[in-house]
């Protein structure tokens, strides 16, 4: 077997658009030396077709919904319940149910036995709390978008909810649009590792002592923005530890163990890949006290298409719906650019992949931290904007946007 290349490995995104085109069976998905998924070609059974290449979103350009008027919203369920176990305002939830009370079908993420995220198809509400909540790990696509191809071709109305490159690579599988699907995107910080998570999880059982049985990625003790990691134990008490701890989430929002192409993704910008976008609504001001921020979960909402608009319409009156604009929601940098790569993560992993102790790492590079003052005074007068006038709101946004050219040097 020759493991021929379909495109630069830092550009792969692990999307499985090649694996799902191929007719032959050449292409299987194996992961590299850090954990991530990629393609391998089986030269012996490859036809030099280049089917692969052509379905590539990292090969080829795809074009968003640039004709439709991009709306956006704050947002969040009114029921209290299903907003606290959401990872923000529980618009997912709200999709979800849509979709199946139309006979169609949905396909999320969830956790398989051995806490890997892995794709499902859901046509039964019991399945949505499996889907529901962030998981910060790469997911294992597989077959789904095959199988999103034939539902979609018997008429069934379904829904797909994935990263941006995996929106991307399912438009590029199936080649044209469908009326019957409706597709969301995340806005998407980046993608960690699978090791990297696997080892942490395990370092976390042994250290407990006891079974996990759940983990939830974004608990929200002590609040909505400054959420915690669980994890449920089968025998012990669950850890909880807030993302100024929790080495996992340390390391994740450091920038230590993303893939390459996350440094450099394409897809950071408002012309995205699907109808609509969901995200944390973070940096939410309200000047009215009824809709401020009582850290409970906000969902970030773009409309990114005419039938983007229609789904929404029809589940709207479940939810607090306030209307924004694209300055507001542009506080989330994920929207305009990539993170950076973290300084120190070429040696994190020179270090990591030799050893392979996440107890080793976790001491030199995902050490606590604690909050900066000027973080914790800027949540404050968010969550508090409605006792502000508004003249003195705006200047305090100009201020902050002046201090945040000056140490970009600009």
């Amino acid at each position: 077997m020759i493991n021929l290349v379909i495109c630069d490995e830092t550009k792969c995104t692990g999307c499985m658009a090649c694996y799902s085109a191929c007719k032959t069976g050449a292409i299987s998905i194996t992961t590299d030396c850090k954990g991530f998924y990629i393609p391998e070609v089986n030269s012996e059974l490859c036809l030099n077709c280049d089917k692969c290449k052509i379905v590539c979103p990292s090969l080829n350009e795809l074009s968003g919904s640039s004709d439709f008027q991009q709306q956006t919203f704050a947002c969040w369920h009114k029921d209290e319940k299903i907003r606290m176990i959401s990872t923000s305002g529980g618009v997912f939830s709200g999709l979800v149910r849509y979709v199946l009370s139309k006979q169609g079908v949905a396909f999320g993420v969830r956790f398989d036995d051995e806490f890997r995220a892995v794709y499902e198809e859901a046509d039964n509400l019991k399945k949505l709390k499996y889907f529901r909540g962030s998981k910060y790990i790469q997911s294992y696509v597989g077959d789904v978008y095959k199988t999103v191809k034939q539902r979609l071709e018997n008429n069934v109305i379904v829904l797909f909810t994935g990263t941006p490159c995996q929106n991307a690579g399912l438009r590029s599988y199936l080649g044209k649009a469908y009326d019957n699907l409706i597709t969301v995107d995340i806005i998407c910080h980046s993608v960690p590792s699978p090791l990297v998570f696997s080892d942490y999880i395990e370092y976390i059982r042994k250290t407990i002592d006891s079974d996990i049985t759940e983990i939830n990625f974004r608990y929200k003790k002590p609040s909505w923005t400054v959420y915690s990691m669980r994890i449920d134990f089968r025998s012990r008490k669950p850890y909880i530890a807030d993302y100024f701890t929790d080495p996992y989430l340390i390391g994740f929002s450091k920038d230590y163990f993303s893939r390459d192409c996350c440094y450099e993704c394409k897809y950071t910008k408002l012309n995205r890949q699907s109808d609509i976008t969901i995200a944390d609504f973070w940096g939410y001001v309200s000047d009215d006290r009824r809709y401020r921020n009582d850290e409970k979960g906000i969902s970030l909402v773009l409309i990114n298409s005419e039938k983007g608009s229609k789904v929404f319409s029809a589940i709207s009156a479940a939810y607090i719906v306030r209307q924004k604009s694209i300055q507001e929601v542009m506080k989330n940098k994920s929207l305009y650019t990539p993170y950076k790569k973290n300084p120190l993560s070429d040696d994190f992993w020179k270090e990591y992949l030799e050893h392979r102790d996440f107890e080793l790492v976790k001491n030199k590079y995902f050490y606590k931290r604690r909050g900066s003052l000027k973080h914790r005074l800027s949540r404050f007068i968010d969550d508090y904007s409605f006792l502000i006038p508004k003249r003195l709101r705006k200047f305090y946004e100009r201020l902050k946007d002046e201090l945040k050219r000056r140490s970009k040097g600009e």
